[in-house]
């Protein structure tokens, strides 16, 4: 029976190979194990690869484990150069290794789990797509996911630390609603950020990328209709007669925003309470419920939690993780076209594929 030689290869940005301390050289002659487990400069506690790892380990193959970064003494320095593949009887491609700058190491099954390119430091710059891409893959191109967002708003500066709870932000491109979530937010030096923020970015992101003039609608009383949140604004007014208008608001909204709102609305912030109109009272409402911020771009996709785009699922078989194009090449993790929403979706993908692509790949 063939030996089973399964290669979990996590390639990420050569940044290292300056920074790293030296490692010990690997010979190309050296007979190798069972199966390979190669890290190239990624994260060692990447979820996919701790999953396949894992199911090779239990398959009670020995194995030779390699890495780039530093802090490992046990591991090898290697920088792939590309996943080497032949031609099998019937025709079809077949990976039979890899390439890199130490050697050739052959094996029976190579198991792609790079990362996207966010957080780059952590060695996943984009180069696992780029390595699927010369191997014929198809790459959609990579994108910001979970990211905050940018905004060239007036008073970012003056609402810079703000935080809002219990708020709904609604996403509209060329004035066209595309989605919208419930929770907190943050506004920060450069726009927004925070939990209903990164949900929002994905979207965000596509409609800036095809040129649309992308909003931010933010309704920072949603638990009320307009006429209820009107009744509450003359009860508070009522209190506050006597008052001007800044400092007759501070039951309803935070004191940094009052200005910023009553200046959206066209309305006086000294004009004392009792001198305010039913119209102005109308725009304040209007405001309230709807506090438009200019989305101008997202943060740069090094900055981002997950990366969007990678690998196209269309060339992958869901069930194995193989590839449908070279028979042996797997693939797990963020370097596929697969990205979902915060709440630890991104997390269930990884340690999902990386079983799955560990129990193919073992069989």
């Amino acid at each position: 029976m063939k030996k089973i030689m399964c290669l979990l290869f996590v390639f990420a940005a050569f940044v290292f190979s300056s920074c790293a301390a030296p490692c010990p050289p690997v010979k190309t002659a050296e007979k190798l194990p069972k199966y390979i487990i190669l890290f190239i400069g990624d994260g060692m506690s990447s979820p996919q690869r701790m999953l396949a790892e894992e199911y090779l380990r239990k398959s009670g193959k020995p194995g030779l484990a390699m890495n780039h970064m530093p802090w490992h003494s046990s591991v090898r320095s290697a920088s792939a150069d590309s996943i080497v593949t032949d031609s099998a009887a019937s025709g079809t491609a077949l990976a039979t290794g890899v390439k890199t700058t130490n050697g050739h190491f052959t094996a029976d099954k190579v198991i792609l789990c790079a990362g996207g390119a966010s957080y780059p430091g952590t060695g996943s710059d984009g180069g696992g797509a780029k390595l699927a891409a010369k191997v014929g893959h198809t790459i959609v191109p990579l994108k910001p996911s979970l990211v905050p967002l940018v905004s060239d708003y007036a008073y970012i500066d003056d609402l810079q630390g703000l935080s809002l709870r219990n708020v709904r932000a609604t996403l509209y491109g060329d004035g066209k609603k595309l989605t919208d979530d419930f929770g907190e937010m943050l506004f920060t030096h450069f726009g927004v950020s925070g939990p209903i923020i990164l949900s929002l970015s994905n979207m965000a992101a596509e409609a800036l990328h095809k040129g649309m003039e992308v909003e931010l609608a933010i309704d920072l009383k949603p638990a009320l209709s307009e006429e209820k949140l009107d009744a509450r604004i003359q009860r508070d007014f009522a209190t506050y007669s006597r008052k001007q208008l800044v400092n007759g608001m501070k039951d309803l909204l935070p004191q940094r925003l009052i200005p910023v709102v009553c200046d959206m609305a066209y309305l006086d912030e000294e004009k004392f309470i009792n001198q305010i109109s039913r119209e102005e009272r109308k725009r304040l409402v209007d405001t309230l419920k709807r506090f438009v911020v200019p989305i101008t771009g997202t943060r740069p996709i090094a900055e981002a939690i997950v990366t969007a785009g990678g690998v196209s699922v269309k060339e992958i078989n869901p069930k194995t993780m193989e590839s449908k194009l070279i028979n042996g090449l797997y693939f797990a993790g963020e370097v596929m076209d697969v990205d979902g929403y915060t709440g630890g979706f991104n997390l269930q993908a990884a340690f999902s594929s990386g079983y799955a692509a560990g129990v193919a790949a073992s069989s």
